[in-house]
Protein backbone atom coordinates (compact mmCIF):
# COMPACT_ATOMS: atom_id res chain seq x y z
CA UNK A 1 0.00 0.00 0.00
CA UNK A 2 1.31 3.42 -0.92
CA UNK A 3 0.97 6.04 1.78
CA UNK A 4 0.56 9.73 1.05
CA UNK A 5 3.12 11.82 2.89
CA UNK A 6 1.68 14.27 5.40
CA UNK A 7 2.68 17.83 4.54
CA UNK A 8 4.71 19.58 7.20
CA UNK A 9 2.88 22.65 8.53
CA UNK A 10 4.70 25.77 7.42
CA UNK A 11 4.14 29.50 7.49
CA UNK A 12 2.23 30.87 4.52
CA UNK A 13 3.99 33.61 2.60
CA UNK A 14 1.71 35.83 0.53
CA UNK A 15 2.62 36.30 -3.12
CA UNK A 16 0.75 39.24 -4.63
CA UNK A 17 1.83 38.07 -8.08
CA UNK A 18 0.16 34.66 -7.71
CA UNK A 19 -2.56 34.32 -10.33
CA UNK A 20 -6.18 34.72 -9.32
CA UNK A 21 -8.40 32.55 -11.49
CA UNK A 22 -12.16 32.88 -11.87
CA UNK A 23 -14.27 29.82 -12.62
CA UNK A 24 -18.04 29.48 -12.43
CA UNK A 25 -18.29 25.69 -12.52
CA UNK A 26 -16.46 22.66 -11.18
CA UNK A 27 -17.00 20.61 -14.33
CA UNK A 28 -15.10 17.37 -13.72
CA UNK A 29 -13.61 15.42 -10.83
CA UNK A 30 -11.33 12.45 -11.29
CA UNK A 31 -9.39 10.31 -8.83
CA UNK A 32 -6.43 8.18 -9.85
CA UNK A 33 -3.47 6.86 -7.90
CA UNK A 34 -4.40 8.79 -4.75
CA UNK A 35 -4.69 12.13 -6.55
CA UNK A 36 -7.93 14.09 -6.99
CA UNK A 37 -8.03 16.33 -10.05
CA UNK A 38 -10.68 19.04 -10.20
CA UNK A 39 -11.34 20.74 -13.53
CA UNK A 40 -12.87 24.20 -13.29
CA UNK A 41 -14.47 25.99 -16.24
CA UNK A 42 -15.94 29.36 -17.08
CA UNK A 43 -18.34 30.55 -19.73
CA UNK A 44 -16.85 32.59 -22.56
CA UNK A 45 -18.14 33.54 -25.99
CA UNK A 46 -16.83 32.17 -29.27
CA UNK A 47 -16.45 35.18 -31.53
CA UNK A 48 -15.17 33.04 -34.41
CA UNK A 49 -18.68 31.91 -35.33
CA UNK A 50 -20.59 33.46 -38.20
CA UNK A 51 -23.15 35.78 -36.69
CA UNK A 52 -23.69 36.29 -32.99
CA UNK A 53 -21.21 35.09 -30.39
CA UNK A 54 -21.89 31.55 -29.15
CA UNK A 55 -21.45 30.77 -25.43
CA UNK A 56 -18.94 27.97 -24.76
CA UNK A 57 -17.26 26.56 -21.66
CA UNK A 58 -13.50 26.98 -21.40
CA UNK A 59 -11.23 25.16 -18.96
CA UNK A 60 -9.92 27.78 -16.52
CA UNK A 61 -7.90 25.56 -14.17
CA UNK A 62 -7.04 21.98 -13.31
CA UNK A 63 -6.18 21.49 -9.66
CA UNK A 64 -4.60 18.21 -8.50
CA UNK A 65 -4.36 17.34 -4.80
CA UNK A 66 -3.68 14.24 -2.74
CA UNK A 67 -6.98 12.67 -1.64
CA UNK A 68 -6.39 13.58 2.03
CA UNK A 69 -5.79 17.24 1.17
CA UNK A 70 -8.87 17.34 -1.09
CA UNK A 71 -11.00 15.84 1.72
CA UNK A 72 -9.72 18.42 4.21
CA UNK A 73 -10.29 21.24 1.73
CA UNK A 74 -13.85 20.09 0.99
CA UNK A 75 -14.70 19.80 4.69
CA UNK A 76 -13.15 23.19 5.37
CA UNK A 77 -15.11 24.89 2.59
CA UNK A 78 -18.42 23.37 3.75
CA UNK A 79 -17.72 24.36 7.38
CA UNK A 80 -16.75 27.92 6.39
CA UNK A 81 -19.87 28.42 4.26
CA UNK A 82 -22.00 27.09 7.14
CA UNK A 83 -20.45 29.65 9.51
CA UNK A 84 -21.09 32.46 7.02
CA UNK A 85 -24.74 31.42 6.62
CA UNK A 86 -25.20 31.21 10.39
CA UNK A 87 -23.66 34.67 10.86
CA UNK A 88 -25.88 36.10 8.12
CA UNK A 89 -29.00 34.54 9.67
CA UNK A 90 -28.10 35.87 13.13
CA UNK A 91 -27.50 39.37 11.81
CA UNK A 92 -31.00 39.51 10.27
CA UNK A 93 -32.82 38.33 13.41
CA UNK A 94 -34.55 40.95 15.54
CA UNK A 95 -33.20 41.19 19.12
CA UNK A 96 -35.63 40.12 21.84
CA UNK A 97 -37.90 42.99 22.87
CA UNK A 98 -37.40 44.92 19.63
CA UNK A 99 -40.45 46.66 18.19
CA UNK A 100 -42.01 44.90 15.23
CA UNK A 101 -43.22 46.49 12.01
CA UNK A 102 -46.61 45.35 10.69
Amino acid sequence: MISTPTPTPAAIREDVLAPGIFADEAAFISIAHGVVTLTFTRQVFDDMSNGSPVPIRKVALRLSLPVSVAEAMGSGVVEYIGKLRLAAAESTEMPAGSPTVN
